[in-house]
C-alpha cells in the first residue's frame, strides 16, 4: 500500500510542477507582447511613424490582415476557422480516447 500512497504523491507533485510550467510560460508569452507593444511605441514616436507596426491585427470583410515587423500576410477567415475546428476535433479524439482506456489504467 505504501507504494500506490508513494506514486500518488509522486504523480500530484509533478501535476503541480506542470501547472507551474504552464503558468510560466503564460506569463513569459504575456510579458514579451507587453515588451513588443512598449518597444513599438518608443519606436514610433522616435521615428514619428504612427501608421507603421511591429505587429498588428485587423479584420477586413472576410479576411484578416496580420503586420507583422512592417510586412502585411492576408489570411481568409475560413482558413483560420477550419483551422480552428481541426485543433476542437483533435481534441475531442484525445478526450474521447483518454475517457475509454482512463478505467483500464485506474484499475490496473
Amino acid at each position: 500500500m505504501g507504494t500506490r500512497m508513494e506514486r500518488y504523491e509522486r504523480k500530484q507533485r509533478q501535476k503541480s510542477k506542470n501547472k507551474l510550467k504552464v503558468f510560466f510560460i503564460l506569463a513569459l508569452v504575456i510579458g514579451l507582447i507587453f515588451g513588443l507593444s512598449l518597444l513599438d511605441d518608443i519606436l514610433r514616436n522616435m521615428t514619428d511613424t504612427k501608421e507603421q507596426q511591429i505587429y498588428g491585427i485587423k479584420l477586413e470583410d472576410d479576411s484578416y490582415t496580420i503586420q507583422l515587423f512592417g510586412k502585411d500576410y492576408t489570411i481568409d477567415q475560413e482558413i483560420i476557422n477550419s483551422i480552428i475546428n481541426n485543433i476542437k476535433s483533435a481534441g475531442e479524439n484525445v478526450i474521447d480516447i483518454v475517457d475509454k482506456y482512463k478505467d483500464k489504467i485506474l484499475n490496473k
